[in-house]
């Protein structure tokens, strides 16, 4: 029997698949960005989750005990859903996550005094939770510097062997002028971030942390604890500054001094050590192990109870009802949790933690 032949109106493809107008495959795409989705997060070495934090309608982060991770949507890259094919994802931004004191005391801490109903401001809060970020990376960038530095002087310690027919070598922590740098620098990074979040909430320009202090004190008065709190740090931030510009910088009024290992005339084997010389703010030699911490936790310190202060100026009212923010006592903490502030209400003769 011989073959009949009909003519071609479409192409095999197009015969099996009929192609679909641009509303039709707009329609198609909706259906499957509007349908549920489900995402594996990280793995097992991260944790578990502690929570999802949403900024603005802007952000979404999930936090696990030893990371962060910033999710996207579809609809973040292809807003115009013309592209089927566009993934929703994720990504690493940080190994640390709610077991972190520098992530609870920053960013986490943001999150629970200023994406909250009880705030009430004049910043918008994505700003506000970027530049707690930005504190945040900074300060865990400087904390892994803290930690190879310790590591590799304790390695140094361990090979150390004591002198021989007159003969030593002395352990050295290698690179340890460029660690130093990196570290101050990434500090320095810190606390302008700080600067530029107290500026999102009072209008203060002068060099340095003058204008703060007087901004605050204006607004007010000099007795209130805020006004005592933003004198109280000045001379520390501007140190951190001197020293940036003293590493980076240096001169014969003002430089940083940066020992390795080395031995004293009475044969003790002492630790390296840092000085900084300046005139306005000199920081006596002192070992380098001890210096990295102290820097980076008392920045810490500076940032987390600035948002106290900040945020109990700016609480947004609730009837006749007495309301501040404070730090939660130690016994009341969630064991779960190692953000210390929340916002307190006034209520049968004592502060009652809100949320």
């Amino acid at each position: 029997m011989s073959a009949c032949h009909y003519p071609a109106l479409y192409s095999v493809e197009e015969w099996l698949v009929a192609p679909m107008s641009n509303e039709q495959e707009k329609q198609h795409i909706s259906k499957v960005r509007d349908s549920a989705l489900s995402m594996q997060v990280g793995d097992e070495n991260d944790g578990s989750i502690s929570e999802m934090v949403s900024v603005a309608d802007a952000d979404m982060y999930i936090i696990k005990k030893h990371a962060i991770f910033r999710v996207f949507l579809a609809d973040d890259i292809d807003p115009e859903r013309t592209n089927i094919s566009i993934p929703n994802g994720h990504q690493r931004i940080a190994s640390q996550g709610s077991d972190s004191e520098i992530v609870a005391r920053s960013f986490l801490t943001a999150d629970t005094l200023f994406n909250s109903n009880h705030f009430e401001g004049p910043a918008e809060v994505k700003q506000i939770i970027d530049l707690s970020m930005a504190v945040m990376k900074e300060l865990l960038a400087a904390q892994s510097i803290e930690s190879e530095f310790t590591r590799e002087q304790s390695n140094a310690l361990a090979a150390f062997q004591q002198p021989k027919q007159r003969s030593v070598a002395l352990p050295s922590v290698e690179g340890l002028n460029e660690r130093l740098e990196t570290f101050v620098q990434r500090v320095e990074h810190a606390t302008q971030a700080i600067y530029r979040f107290s500026q999102q909430f009072y209008d203060h320009t002068e060099r340095m942390w003058n204008g703060f202090e007087t901004e605050i004190q204006k607004q007010y008065g000099e007795a209130d604890e805020f006004s005592k709190f933003a004198g109280s740090i000045r001379p520390f931030m501007t140190f951190v500054r001197n020293l940036r510009n003293s590493i980076e910088h240096p001169k014969a009024s003002q430089c940083v001094i940066i020992k390795d290992f080395a031995i004293t005339p009475d044969g003790t084997l002492t630790s390296p050590t840092v000085q900084l010389v300046h005139p306005t703010s000199p920081q006596p030699e002192m070992n380098v192990h001890e210096f990295l911490p102290q820097v980076s936790g008392q920045i810490l310190d500076v940032f987390e109870a600035l948002m106290v202060y900040v945020a109990s100026k700016h609480i947004k009212p609730f009837g006749a009802f007495e309301q501040t923010v404070g730090l939660i006592p130690p016994d009341q903490l969630r064991p779960d949790s190692k953000v210390r502030a929340s916002y307190f209400i006034w209520l049968n003769d004592g502060w009652n933690k809100l949320g």
